[in-house]
């Protein structure tokens, strides 16, 4: 909150040159997690509402970071074009109905949960995250997605962008998890089962026992 309100009184006062504001917290707990509802509101009905609308598209030859602002792609739904990183600390993104294009040709990584709505990963990319990442409406992906969690007992995990489900029914000593998919035919796949995409599943740990829920016929697997 403060670091919103110090910043908008720079600009206000032409001094925001002179100025380098910044924020951070007590502990690493909060990183990646929006500011608290209680504290927009309250900088809502102040009038530092730290929202950026697009109104045209963006091209970032670069990082894109938010800190406790809000990103908004706009009525039209104004495409972003990302080369490097995109991170989130305590900030958000409202994606409407944009495409994001991640094009850096590289590791590109997601810090932070965010959903998007149309999410492009281009030639060369490998897209990877360890936060909550989803895309509500298309997912082109002609790179790689990587999804890692940490697994600390049973239950189910969800991998958004590989759109696969992990029930860990025993878990043994089974620590983690990294599913990467990649939207093509498996090279040794057969013509009758090819589904155009395919997944590479990487466990940290052993003897435990999990279902994979795929979307596609092949529904219920064991690993």
């Amino acid at each position: 909150m403060g670091e919103i309100v110090l910043r908008q009184l720079a600009e206000q006062g032409d001094a925001i040159e002179f100025v380098d504001v910044d924020s951070a917290g007590t502990g690493d707990w909060h990183i990646g997690e929006r500011a608290d509802r209680r504290t927009l509101a309250a900088l809502a009905a102040g009038g530092h509402n730290n929202t950026l609308v697009l109104g045209a598209g963006l091209d970032l030859n670069g990082d894109l970071t938010l800190n406790a602002a809000l990103l908004d792609a706009g009525a039209g739904g104004q495409a972003l074009n990302l080369s490097g990183d995109w991170t989130s600390h305590g900030g958000a993104f409202a994606a409407r109905a944009s495409t994001v294009r991640f094009d850096g040709a590289q590791v590109q990584t997601i810090a932070g949960d965010v959903a998007f709505y149309d999410l492009a990963v281009g030639v060369g990319v490998s897209l990877t995250t360890a936060s909550e990442v989803s895309a509500g409406g298309a997912l082109t992906n002609v790179g790689w997605t990587v999804e890692s969690k940490a697994i600390g007992g049973a239950g189910e995990r969800a991998f958004g962008l590989a759109g696969v489900t992990v029930d860990v029914v025993t878990p043994g000593s089974l620590s983690a998890l990294v599913v990467a998919r990649r939207d093509q035919d498996h090279p040794q796949a057969h013509p009758t089962t090819a589904t155009g995409r395919y997944w590479r599943i990487t466990p940290t740990g052993s003897g435990y026992t999990a279902g994979l829920t795929l979307p596609h016929a092949l529904s219920l697997l064991h690993i």
